[in-house]
């Protein structure tokens, strides 16, 4: 094999010479040998330490499908491009490694972003010819007769498994290993986030569901992660019960989600992709390196990406009160109050939805049950929806809408459902559509629904954000293919008691690790509603209070899950006062990386969020008091020297009675750290909580001292 080639943008290149093949920047660096016909590991480079993160001691192949049985590569060849997806992502240099073998033609794509320490995968494969093939038997597909050494004595333990989209044969004996499980189907989850760890072993063989694995090298303290790309295990297709597939120290992230029913000579199917990053030093590090590839494949764009929205959907009127007069009266008190984005949820098309109050309705299959089911409903809006754009517009409000895509069929509608999108975004200028009622169930409708997606950013300018919903059904989760919007992440009711604001907090908690928090909305309820169905529950909404339930939702993006008009006149008030203040902050707050501090939010103790910026040792803390007897908590805090910090309140909000003038600059303290370095906040009384811009590495003395008690 003589092919030599190479191309760079930026740091970012590769080259591929004899059967070599290696792909890197000036972070990273991966290699992979294809003298075999498959692409067999043989290096991860970490180039700011010059760790080397495997041994390729033993042939590994990269990945492995059963229905490739074939390894005489006929032919090989790269293409690579400089891509943004439509401006959504950050610039990166997209590698495409093309193998054709007899029967199949396989792409691995590898995206490589300039500067960054993370690598993107994707596997595709399709059919050169159209006539009927058994791909069943692959008891040992790509790697036919390979064993794996599993202890010093040389004895064969087990051969490799038969699906799996990555590996990595690490190098480290004594390395550890950390990871986290995420869920969604929030309709029926509450427990969002598990964490495991342990120790590699070269004689164990064992199985884990996780949605993202850390290594880490005790010696050097350098940290790897390595995430699939794929939704949570409650969606993900053809799953095998588990993720990751540890024999010895080598790893396969298993469940590529594609058969060999999937495949066609018309278009290649992608399996599960698979991420690789390197960090050296804090968790923090490694943290904020998982951050940054999020934010990588989604660029943060304030005016897209940080809102204050409202759904009425909350008040569980259901579609029963959707109509022009209703929502002229729920836009006024939007502009009263300074919501950003009123959504109009399910009821202003002329269809009905098995949601309905209407019965008979349907939830997938649209354009069957009615060809016009995606237009205005002229019984609700008899002059169409322009006089609420109008109203909106003057109040200087975005419209959203609620859209179900059409999953009948592999969502074979997906280029209608793009062309009403487009039409409702060019008609109306809506940019919001909150996407309901997805249920994907092969491999043809992922990719189709992704397309619909696709189009309609394409063609609207990447105008228009998707909400996804998360909460039933089968839908691409917190590392599926949901780079073009967020996640709308929960149902959540005081007429079914499963709304507590403490349950809103700890998801968002838990999750904020993994998953940057801009890409989550967060509701928050009338709490006045209900309170007879919570008795004498002592963390009850109406005891929390409306103010401390809009303000647990501050990391994220707030959704004021109501009937703005159901609010009483106080907390009408009192949200319009608490978002003037919120608002200047909040795309400053989501800009950063924001990890979660204090203890895990359970209503009863100490908890928040800090958010860090690119500035070294600024940013911005949210301390919360739940219903404790405590005045003041101790916290550890990510990257603050062992030093004091200054501290500017910007917000507080004590028992319900709120403070704060937004970015005009209050009070300036010094907060030193004690004997355990750790920081100690005060709030007087539970269910409080206040925002502080904090700096550390401070050179100009500040006049006052915070909480020396």
């Amino acid at each position: 094999m003589e092919v030599i080639c190479m191309s760079q943008f930026q740091d970012c290149f590769y080259h591929y010479e004899g059967s070599l093949f290696t792909v890197g920047n000036s972070r990273i660096e991966r290699s992979w040998d294809l003298s075999s016909g498959v692409p067999i590991s043989q290096s991860l480079l970490d180039k700011s330490t010059d760790d080397q993160w495997i041994e390729n001691s033993q042939p590994m192949p990269m990945f492995r499908f059963p229905f490739l049985t074939d390894t005489r590569l006929l032919i090989s060849n790269v293409e690579a491009a400089v891509e943004n997806d439509y401006t959504v992502a950050e610039e990166h240099l997209r590698v495409t490694l093309k193998l054709e073998y007899a029967r199949f033609s396989v792409l691995l794509v590898t995206r490589l972003y300039p500067e960054r320490p993370y690598l993107r995968h994707e596997v595709s494969v399709k059919l050169t010819e159209a006539s009927d093939s058994d791909h069943s038997a692959a008891a040992n597909g790509t790697a036919a007769g390979i064993d794996l050494q599993l202890d010093d004595n040389n004895k064969a333990i087990s051969h490799l498994p038969v699906d799996y989209v990555d590996a990595l044969p690490f190098r480290e004996r004594h390395g550890r290993w950390s990871s986290a499980i995420l869920r969604d189907v929030t309709d029926h989850h509450n427990n969002l986030v598990s964490e495991d760890s342990g120790l590699f072993y070269v004689n164990e063989k064992s199985d884990l569901s996780a949605s993202i694995l850390f290594v880490s090298n005790p010696f050097t303290k350098s940290k790897l992660f390595f995430l699939k790309e794929s939704p949570t295990s409650l969606g993900q297709l053809q799953y095998p019960g588990y993720d990751y597939r540890f024999i010895g120290k080598r790893v396969f992230m298993t469940g590529a989600g594609l058969t060999d029913a999937d495949l066609s000579p018309d278009r290649y199917m992608p399996a599960y992709g698979s991420v690789v990053g390197v960090a050296s030093g804090t968790d923090t590090i490694a943290l904020q390196a998982l951050h940054d590839y999020q934010s990588s494949i989604r660029r943060f764009k304030p005016e897209l990406d940080s809102f204050v929205m409202s759904n009425t959907w909350g008040d569980r009127s259901k579609d029963g009160r959707v109509n022009e007069d209703f929502l002229f009266t729920e836009l006024e008190a939007a502009a009263q109050m300074g919501i950003g984005i009123f959504q109009i949820d399910d009821g202003w098309q002329q269809g009905a939805t098995s949601n309905s109050v209407i019965s008979g309705g349907v939830w997938s299959g649209y354009y069957d049950y009615q060809d016009n089911f995606w237009q205005v409903n002229q019984e609700r809006f008899p002059r169409g929806l322009e006089p609420i754009v109008n109203l909106a517009a003057q109040h200087s409000i975005k419209l959203g809408l609620w859209f179900s895509p059409d999953s009948s069929n592999n969502f074979s509608n997906w280029q209608r459902d793009a062309a009403t999108l487009l039409r409702l975004h060019k008609s109306y200028g809506i940019c919001y559509f909150k996407l309901d009622g997805i249920n994907i169930t092969s491999k043809a409708g992922e990719v189709n629904l992704n397309n619909m997606m696709e189009q309609t950013i394409r063609e609207s300018g990447s105008a228009v954000c998707f909400n996804l919903d998360t909460t039933a059904q089968i839908r691409t989760g917190y590392y599926g293919r949901n780079q073009y919007g967020c996640l709308f992440l929960e149902n959540r009711y005081t007429d079914w008691t499963n709304y507590y604001p403490h349950y809103t907090l700890r998801n968002l908690w838990m999750l904020s690790k993994y998953v940057p928090t801009r890409r989550l909305q967060m509701e928050f309820l009338n709490v006045e509603r209900n309170q007879q169905l919570y008795e004498k529950d002592p963390l009850s909404p109406g005891k929390c209070g409306f103010a401390y339930s809009f303000g647990v939702t501050m990391a994220a993006n707030p959704l004021a899950w109501m009937e703005l008009t159901g609010l009483s006149d106080e907390n009408r008030n009192l949200l319009g006062t608490m978002l003037s203040a919120y608002t200047p902050l909040q795309a400053e707050l989501l800009g950063g990386t924001v990890l979660p501090i204090g203890s895990e939010p359970s209503g009863l103790g100490w908890t928040g969020f800090q958010s860090l910026s690119g500035s070294s040792g600024t940013g911005l803390l949210i301390i919360y008091r739940e219903r404790c007897d405590t005045p003041a908590h101790s916290f550890d805090l990510w990257e603050v020297s062992d030093s004091e910090i200054q501290l500017q309140c910007l917000i507080r909000c004590e028992g319900g009675a709120w403070s704060g003038d937004g970015v005009t600059a209050m009070e300036t303290v010094l907060l030193q750290p004690d004997a355990s370095s750790r920081y100690r906040f005060k709030l007087n009384q539970p269910f409080s909580f206040a925002v502080y811009r904090y700096q550390s590495d401070i050179e100009t003395p500040a006049t006052h001292r915070l909480w020396t008690d």
